[in-house]
């Protein structure tokens, strides 16, 4: 049976309301108490917002008419989501949600607080009669100290001294000052603390007797059994409730030697429901909680031209702007930045999933009590190619490509990227269907390096009258590998380009030719980017590309100068 998510508090309120009348009349007519249990938390399923729960309790029960009684519900509980069912044993003749005061509870809290603070007040008492007594002692020190000088006076006027016994006497009461003195000072701070005590309970009482009982929230059902014997009917309630937060995560581990990576999706939880799910049967599910007794809203669509201000449709790479030949590509432009699904057919909106665990779980209700979840554990043996942009990094960037070779749909979340042992640094994933290949950087390796040297640039006169430049600029790239094992490198680097018709911007002797992946061909080539395949030998020799850069344009035209 589906739950649903109330809409209208009105009626949320009139349900409370109506439960609340329905325990005298029950009792006018019966006579009867309803069996009352929390019953046993049995599953739960998380979906964004929600949390779908359901109960299960099994009672003793003639043939007839019964009630029961489920207590101790959530506060943050829906009270129009609660469904009720006896598995076919027995038939659900009604439901209602109680709302009422818990007079009992209160009143053992007031006790409580009223005890604590009693008990703090009398310690305090106890350490004021402690001060006394120590202020009773430093008198009568005083008054030693003051007979002393006394006597040592009238000695002193007599000619008869006894030094020794004046030093006696003086270190005494030295001695004795100093330990009342100390006692005076951890006596005052006890009092501190405990006036601290204090001050703490009488205000916790005062908010206490001002919030009034706690509400108890509970279901009662009407059950009606057919007649035969006595049996044990298992009864079940599913409610909603609310004050659950989650977070999809990932881990992405790939051994040193780049032979397989695991990847490990996870389910940060927080939930503050006030239940403890203890060893509950758990479920994570992406469907979205709708009320099934309406349709949900549609909202209009909207069609604009791109570039419009409010259009989010286009999927195009943002591109530079500025002048003429001008402007410098970062590096996550050209090597792309986080997760990348390169199977066509696998963007789009995630279809619903569930995922199970396989083992019960326990998770504590509180913000102190958020826990990490695994949802599943992927073993997926990656193809690993080096690219290179020498234009920007001599060092090359070690990207792995991996396919979802499980039936389990990857939902979008950060990730955490592990080489070995190393931690490389956090990414995204988007969302990867069955089937669909994901692209991941796993940082850049300093054994693998492409350099971009410019060995030569010159201008010349074209054309009849020499009204024509000509601008050439050679390149030599050299790529180089000392990881002592063969590696699939792609060097990146560009052609810059153009807007004005005046000017034409080719590449010539290229070698070796660009790459022949057709995605390249027919989606980045026009754009201006080079793209060379090459394999770096585990003996250590260098590759080297050359290509010449041609700019050409008429002599009237002002060009700046060309950038890298």
């Amino acid at each position: 049976m589906r739950p649903i998510a109330c809409r209208n508090p009105t009626l949320a309120l009139a349900l409370a309301a109506l439960a609340l009348a329905l325990p005298s009349a029950r009792a006018a007519r019966d006579g009867t108490e309803p069996l009352e249990t929390p019953g046993r938390i049995f599953s739960v399923t998380v979906h964004q917002d929600w949390a779908s729960i359901t109960r299960v309790a099994t009672f003793d029960l003639a043939a007839g008419q019964h009630e029961v009684r489920f207590t101790d519900l959530p506060s943050t509980i829906e009270p129009a989501s609660i469904r009720a069912d006896a598995g076919g044993r027995a038939d659900v003749t009604r439901l209602a949600f109680e709302v009422s005061e818990d007079v009992e509870a209160y009143n053992t809290g007031l006790a409580d607080l009223a005890t604590r603070l009693a008990e703090a007040r009398k310690s305090f008492a106890i350490l004021d009669e402690r001060l006394q007594v120590i202020a009773k002692e430093e008198g009568l020190l005083d008054a030693i100290a003051e007979r002393t000088a006394q006597q040592s006076g009238e000695q002193v006027g007599s000619g008869k001294i006894d030094l020794e016994e004046i030093t006696r006497v003086s270190k005494y009461l030295a001695e004795q000052n100093a330990a009342l003195l100390e006692r005076r000072r951890g006596v005052i701070e006890e009092q501190r603390l405990v006036q601290s005590e204090v001050d703490r309970l009488s205000s916790e009482k005062t908010e206490y007797e001002a919030a009034g009982p706690p509400l108890k929230r509970s279901a009662l059902l009407g059950i009606s059994l057919a007649e035969g014997d006595p049996s044990a009917v298992q009864v079940q309630l599913n409610y909603l409730a609310s004050g659950v937060r989650t977070h999809v995560q990932y881990n992405v581990r790939t051994d040193a030697n780049l032979t397989h990576t695991t990847v490990e999706l996870e389910l940060e939880l927080e939930q503050q429901t006030g239940e403890l799910w203890k060893d509950v049967n758990f479920a994570y599910s992406t469907q979205p909680v709708i009320d099934p007794t309406a349709p949900p809203a549609l909202s209009p669509g909207l069609v604009e031209p791109r570039g419009s201000a409010s259009s989010s449709m286009s999927i195009r790479q943002p591109r530079e702007t500025g002048p003429l030949l001008s402007g410098r590509a970062t590096l996550a432009q050209i090597v792309g930045q986080g997760g990348t699904v390169t199977s066509p057919g696998s963007l789009g909106s995630p279809p619903f999933a569930v995922f199970r665990l396989p083992q019960p779980a326990t998770i504590q209700s509180g913000q102190e009590h958020a826990q990490r979840l695994r949802l599943g554990t992927f073993r997926e043996r990656p193809e690993f190619r080096y690219v290179a942009v020498p234009v920007i990094s001599d060092s090359a960037f070690l990207r792995g490509t991996m396919q979802n070779t499980s039936r389990i749909h990857w939902l979008p979340g950060p990730a955490s990227l592990f080489l070995g042992s190393e931690y490389v640094g956090e990414t995204t994933i988007p969302y990867v269907a069955p089937g669909s290949r994901l692209e991941l950087f796993f940082g850049t390796d300093h054994r693998v390096r492409a350099q971009r040297i410019k060995q030569s640039a010159r201008t010349r006169s074209t054309g009849l009258l020499g009204d024509g430049r000509e601008t050439l600029v050679e390149y030599v790239i050299k790529a180089s590998n000392s990881t002592g094992q063969t590696v699939a490198v792609e060097v990146w680097d560009r052609s810059p380009m153009t807007r004005d018709e005046r000017i034409s911007v080719s590449t010539s002797s290229i070698s070796p030719s660009v790459s022949r992946d057709e995605h390249y061909r027919l989606r980045q080539r026009s754009s201006g980017l080079l793209r060379w395949d090459v394999e770096l030998p585990a003996s250590g020799k260098d590759a080297t590309i050359e290509y010449t850069l041609v700019v050409s344009h008429k002599s009237d035209v002002d060009v700046p100068d060309i950038p890298d």
